[in-house]
Parts: C-alpha cells; structure tokens; sequence
C-alpha cells in the first residue's frame, strides 16, 4: 500500500513537470511569433507552476498550483487567439484611412518634412493593442481630423514588433502603445502626445490645429 502510494506520489509529480515544461515552451513560442503580453503573462504563470512545486507546505503550494496553472491556461488561449488574429488585424492597421500616411521610411520622410517645412506624427501601434485599433478605426477615419492632421503634419505610423518600428521603438524609448509623438524634421521630440485612455478626434483636432502653419 505503502509502495503504491509512493508511486502515485511520483507519477503525479511527473506530470506537474511535465505541464511546468510544456507550459514554458509554448508560452516562449506565443512570444516569439507574435510579442504580445499574453504570451509573457503565460510564460510567468508557468514558472511559478514549476517552482510551486518546490515549495514544502502543501496548502501554500496547492494554492499557488491553482492560482499559476489556470492563469497559464487563461492567457496562453488569450495569446493563441492573438495569434490567429495577427494576420487579419495587421491588415486592417496597414489599410488606407482619411488621414494621409507616409508610404516612405522614416529617413525619407524627415527630408520630405523639411522640404514642406512640415512636423512629423508617428504614431506606434502594437496589432493586440484595442485602443490602437479603436483610434485607427473612429478618429484616423474622421474627415475633419484628417482635414487637419494632413495639413500640419508627415504622418507615419509604425508597428513596435516590425521593420523599422523595431529600431524607433528603441531610438524613443517606446514601451507602451498607444504612443503618439510629434517631431521635427530632424527627428526631436516637439511633444509626447501621453493619454491614459483613447486619443479623441476632438484632442487631435486641437493638437493639429496648433502645429497648423
């Protein structure tokens, strides 16, 4: 009785390993083919998965089991379904909208700035962000903002995880999306557009109004 009960003990011990490393790795694969947050959340639930079972008190250990596996199992469906929503989503952010955005690299476009004596708007987007999608589809698609926005600024928008979203994400310290920044034409912060919820077409409409020449 004694020797199953040990056996048991073991085999279960496996499979929680076993779910641990499983876990881990496709949360790493969320990551690596789409970097969103839900695949980071999965991967920091699984973990503690695995180290929970280090843990010697079995009440803490049963609690922190519980809590981590349906975390990991919460935002690895979330991540999947980012996933299989990438290709559909990163068609409608490179859709043509009312306001006008530059087709050209962000070098090209800084001279084009120069030339119309012009400011840049960059704005970064990620393709899980809702709010992006919410400001690209309702204020980007408004015809009085872009009234504006084409007449005072180059606008360009790019993709934090893509091309040379990669490299700006970077050059201006973008780590959290929406993030909108308007520029010179050589390429310095006039002002960092921060807002704790959507950008409004009114806000934008203001903003343009005043770089307006």
């Amino acid at each position: 009785m004694e020797k199953n009960k040990k056996f048991n003990i073991k085999a279960i011990l496996k499979y929680k390993i076993a779910i641990a490393v499983i876990g881990i790795l496709y949360a790493t694969y969320l990551i690596i083919q789409n970097p969103q947050p839900f695949g980071k959340l999965a991967l920091i639930a699984f973990i503690v998965f695995g180290l929970s079972l280090l843990i010697k008190h079995k009440i803490v250990e049963r609690v922190l089991l519980t809590v981590s596996i349906v975390a990991g199992l919460l935002f690895s469906v979330l991540g999947a379904r980012s996933l299989m929503l990438n290709e559909s989503v990163e068609d409608f952010f490179e859709a043509d909208t009312e306001v006008v955005f530059s087709k050209l690299s962000f070098s090209e476009s800084l001279k084009i700035a120069e030339v119309k004596d012009k400011l840049l708007f960059v704005d970064f987007y990620t393709i899980w962000c809702a709010p992006c999608v919410k400001f690209h589809k309702d204020v980007l698609n408004n015809e009085e903002v872009a009234y504006y926005m084409n007449d005072a600024f180059v606008n360009l928008k790019f993709n934090l995880y893509k091309g040379e979203g990669i490299q700006l994400k970077e050059k201006y310290n973008v780590y959290y999306v929406p993030r909108f920044l308007i520029l010179d034409p050589k390429g310095n912060i006039i002002e960092d557009i921060s807002t704790d919820s959507i950008l409004t077409a009114e806000r934008m409409i203001k903003i343009s109004k005043k770089y307006n020449k």
